[in-house]
């Protein structure tokens, strides 16, 4: 403790990370590929850096304020991030097999990218909780940030360009950014309350260090695409949370409403038939949403206890500045957000004895969603099927499960671009869920 009425709390975060992402950009080698030549590479070496520090002064039961009613939160926060990147494409293209109609005998393609990012972020914050009366409390919570951040890449063409001149792109914005809550509890009878809620978040701008590479290759990206702004959201939400039956019946549910300013959007895009082209792009959006979430867990009977959750959801971009890709026929706004399923479903049972035998089986369902904001692939509505059983002792436990029992096919990542020579036609390409998997897990504890 500081002091009799607060105590000192030190939040320290230290980061240093060299990460190299690299990947074949064809997917292929040059068997799969003949008789074409196609064979690309692409590397980013990144070393990025960051440290965070968090001071807080938390009220103890003798710092209360407005007469012992209302505890306390005040803190500062600093933290700073340094990332650089350097970037290689390289590759070639050979369709003389398709002499008289070649067009490529061979297109090759090397570039490189060096970028550097700073960002400073200063914040200072505070929270009071305040019991109004013995079944009612308010809470208040705000936060103010400054964020600062500089940015600059150095783009080199060595096939198209001159080596000797490579572009340079550099930014220095900076941003007041604020958020806070503001909240009503209000009790009834022994162990329940209902709740309304408003609050403001925020998320801090960045930059597309890759799309540096693009310009020049589609005239809907400028330089001014490459920084995007910081993200605000707006929160409304009421809820009520409660036991009943005597304890055997825990539940809630809440309802939500999300307003997005300046939403990042991060979609994709693809402005050559060189696969390193494709890039991903963040970019300022405008959207809302609104759903519910609720949740039960009873004790049934002494050996039989249900539980399930339920997630409704409704999205819609209400804006968006880029141009979607030609070939992309539908329109992104009025379109729901991407991997934002309009329900997701789960229910379950488990059977326990006095012993410490258990058997527990789960249902959970997930209904379609947009895999992206670049296209219009959808994955299908899925259905998984878990099962658990075992033994509980005082210490040691061993339970037998299987995940997605009967083996479900479902997708959980999409993509839709064009890869295949000769044609390089945009294709669908998907990534499957886990397939039905199982194992023993035993544990002890002490």
């Amino acid at each position: 403790p500081l002091a009799a009425g607060a105590e000192f709390v030190s939040i320290t975060g230290y980061a240093d990370s060299d990460i190299l992402f690299s990947f074949d950009g064809e997917w292929g080698d040059a068997g799969y590929w003949a008789p074409y030549g196609y064979d690309y590479v692409y590397s980013d070496e990144r070393d990025r850096k960051s440290l965070s520090q968090e001071l807080r002064l938390v009220s103890s039961p003798q710092g209360r304020l407005f007469g012992d009613r209302s505890d306390w939160v005040l803190g500062v926060y600093l933290a700073r991030l340094e990332e650089s990147d350097d970037i290689l494409s390289a590759g070639l293209y050979d369709d003389t097999a398709d002499a008289p109609l070649s067009f490529c005998p061979p297109c090759l393609d090397r570039t490189t990218l060096q970028s550097a990012y700073e960002s400073d972020n200063r914040a200072v914050f505070g929270r009071l909780d305040t019991a109004l009366s013995e079944r009612s409390s308010l809470k208040l919570g705000l936060r103010w940030e400054r964020w600062e951040a500089d940015y600059a890449d150095r783009f080199t063409d060595f096939i198209y360009g001159d080596p000797s001149m490579p572009v340079s792109n550099a930014f220095a914005p900076s941003e007041n950014l604020w958020g806070g809550d503001i909240s009503l509890d209000r009790e009834f009878g022994e162990a329940s309350r209902a709740y309304l809620l408003v609050s403001r978040g925020y998320k801090a701008g960045g930059f597309n260090p890759s799309l540096a590479r693009a310009l020049g290759a589609s005239p809907d990206i400028a330089v001014a695409d490459i920084a995007y702004d910081p993200e605000k959201l707006l929160n409304y939400e009421a809820g009520l949370k409660g036991v009943w039956l005597q304890g055997r019946l825990r539940a809630d549910l809440a309802v939500f409403y999300m307003d997005r300013k300046d939403m990042q959007l991060r979609s994709s895009a693809q402005f050559t038939d060189n696969p390193n082209d494709f890039v991903f792009i963040t970019s300022n959006a405008e959207g809302h949403s609104y759903g519910l979430e609720a949740s039960f867990d009873w004790q049934l009977a002494d050996r039989w206890r249900l539980h399930g959750s339920l997630g409704l959801l409704e999205s819609k971009i209400d804006d968006y500045a880029l141009n979607r890709e030609p070939d992309i026929e539908g329109e992104l706004v009025g379109r729901a957000f991407a991997h934002a399923p309009p329900y997701t479903l789960n229910l379950g049972a488990t059977w326990s004895s006095p012993a410490g035998w258990m058997a527990r089986l789960d249902v959970n369902a997930v209904g379609s969603f947009y895999f992206d904001y670049s296209h219009d692939e959808k994955s299908g509505s899925y259905r998984t099927v878990n099962f658990k059983a075992g033994r509980q002792w005082t210490n040691w436990s061993v339970h037998g499960w299987v995940r997605n029992l009967f083996d479900e096919d479902y997708y959980t990542r999409g993509f839709s671009f064009g890869l295949e020579p000769p044609s390089f036609a945009r294709t669908r390409y998907t990534r499957l869920g886990d397939p039905r998997h199982y194992g023993i897990t035993v544990s002890y504890r002490y």
